[in-house]
């Protein structure tokens, strides 16, 4: 437990002495920097990262002790949908981790490892490197203070990973407005009235599935943490 308070794990568990901890943080980080999540690999420096993974797979490997929270799949879908390209990636990892009978993990430590990489994913990874951003024109007529307003109550949705933007541009998603244009291609969201909440909830809804959209050449969305998987530390040979 004292690796949760320790700084400086790596100088004591080292390499020499836990190979595969070391091993499954490189694999890791190499599929981070390959499988096409980021726009430019080359500008990702994946220091913390690696210390964070380093962390969960020392822990697992040498003295698990299962938490309390963060162990039943219920909440998997939430992530599933705001952070699909960290969805993806870390569902295929741990598919490959239990296929090749890496480590055995039952159904809760495959949801705890799962929820371990993602926060690990969405606190080092930065956004701005990311290709699932979905990018928002915001253009009302009723001029800048209204647009503003929009904008502002658009920021606030932290975890959407969203682009505002101001004028169409060959990168837009959607294009936000009260008016239809018939010369705009892309996706139109029309608000003629001042937006009410189910307005807004439409309006994340798509975002949703174009950020998803923008993750399909990944890989298959449907998550592989089954929850067919046993509970008594048998190893799972399918996702």
């Amino acid at each position: 437990m004292t690796q949760e308070y320790v700084n400086g794990i790596q100088r004591v568990l080292t390499k020499d002495d836990y190979p595969l901890a070391y091993k499954l943080t490189n694999d890791l980080v190499d599929q981070v920097r390959t499988v096409g999540m980021l726009n430019d690999p080359t500008k990702f420096d994946p220091t913390d990262l690696y210390t964070a993974l380093t962390c969960i797979h020392l822990r697992f490997i040498t003295l698990y002790i299962e938490p309390t929270t963060f162990i039943s799949l219920e909440q998997v879908s939430f992530f599933q949908q705001t952070y699909p390209i960290f969805h993806t990636i870390i569902n295929h990892y741990i598919e490959y981790i239990k296929t090749k009978k890496i480590m055995s993990l039952n159904k809760r430590e495959s949801a705890n490892l799962y929820f371990d990489y993602m926060f690990a994913f969405i606190t080092t990874i930065p956004k701005d490197l990311l290709l699932d951003k979905v990018h928002i024109c915001v253009d009302f007529s009723q001029g800048s203070i209204y647009n503003n307003y929009i904008i502002s109550t658009l920021e606030g949705f932290a975890n959407a990973n969203i682009v505002i933007e101001s004028n169409l541009s060959r990168t837009t998603d959607i294009y936000l407005s009260d008016f239809y244009s018939t010369s705009v291609t892309k996706s139109q969201t029309i608000w003629r009235d001042p937006p009410s909440p189910d307005d807004w909830a439409d309006l994340g809804d798509n975002i949703v599935r174009l950020k998803q959209d923008k993750v399909k050449s990944l890989a298959d969305q449907s998550s592989p943490l089954s929850r067919e998987d046993p509970d008594d530390g048998t190893p799972n040979t399918h996702l």
